[in-house]
Formats: C-alpha cells, sequence, structure tokens
C-alpha cells in the first residue's frame, strides 16, 4: 500500500465515473486511493441499477481509478459491527458499506474520503474523515 494512502468511499467513486461535483479533486487522491471490497460492490451495484451501466465498463473504470481493493476482514468487520451501534446511538444511519470503509480508514489509520456528509457528524476514536469538495 502507498505511504500516504487515503480510503474512499463508494460514493467518491461513483461521483468520479459520472463527473459529479468533487470528481476533479477525486482526481488528486488517485494515486493513493484504496478501497474496500464491500465498497466496490457497492458501486458495481449502483452503476448497473441506476444508472444501467454495463458490468464490463464500470470493471474496466474501477480498475484504472483503482489499483488496490482491500478484502474485507473479520478485524474490520468487528469494527463495523461496533460501529452499528454507535450509528444508531447518534442517529447517523450509517450502511454497512459506509461502516466497512469508515472501518478500514480506522483499522489503517488513515483518512477517509467520502460525499456523504452525515460523516462528518460521527464521534469514533480512530476516524479520520473528510467531503470531497
Amino acid at each position: 500500500m502507498a505511504e500516504k494512502s487515503v480510503i474512499i468511499d463508494s460514493s467518491v467513486l461513483i461521483a468520479l465515473i459520472n463527473g459529479e461535483k468533487g470528481a476533479e479533486f477525486v482526481k488528486r487522491l488517485l494515486s493513493n486511493a484504496v478501497m474496500s471490497s464491500v465498497n466496490i460492490a457497492e458501486v458495481i451495484g449502483v452503476m448497473t441499477s441506476q444508472y444501467s451501466c454495463p458490468e464490463d465498463e464500470i470493471i474496466d473504470s474501477i480498475q484504472e481509478a483503482i489499483k488496490t481493493v482491500i478484502p474485507f476482514t473479520l478485524e474490520q468487520a468487528k469494527i463495523a459491527g461496533n460501529l452499528e451501534k454507535v450509528s444508531k446511538e447518534q442517529k447517523l444511519g450509517l450502511s454497512l458499506g459506509d461502516r466497512a470503509c469508515i472501518s478500514l480508514g480506522v483499522l489503517l489509520s488513515v483518512t477517509v474520503y467520502t460525499a456523504d456528509k452525515i460523516w462528518q457528524e460521527l464521534k469514533y476514536d480512530g476516524s479520520r474523515i473528510k467531503l470531497i469538495r
């Protein structure tokens, strides 16, 4: 993994693929960006079902943008499971994909980038979350 790696959420990669707000900022992150396999699955699901993109084109776009995909591990699962309780207590409504992404950032002690504003409200030791601009 790159020395100054960052984690990017599925919302960030979707913004890049669709040329949405923040896409230019995301391009600057890509050389150090890694993603959880759970979030890759989210991108494939959203792009094929909501945007009707052919799966092979989505896979090609993902592979071009993201060089390192981290498999979801038991360590991440423990953190993501704990984040479910925290999410409910803080009324954030974080999905499993959200928690998988955040748990990877906590585990690797690196910044997580998202397009989801509610994540900024998360109070959880070790989480470093930034919004794409």
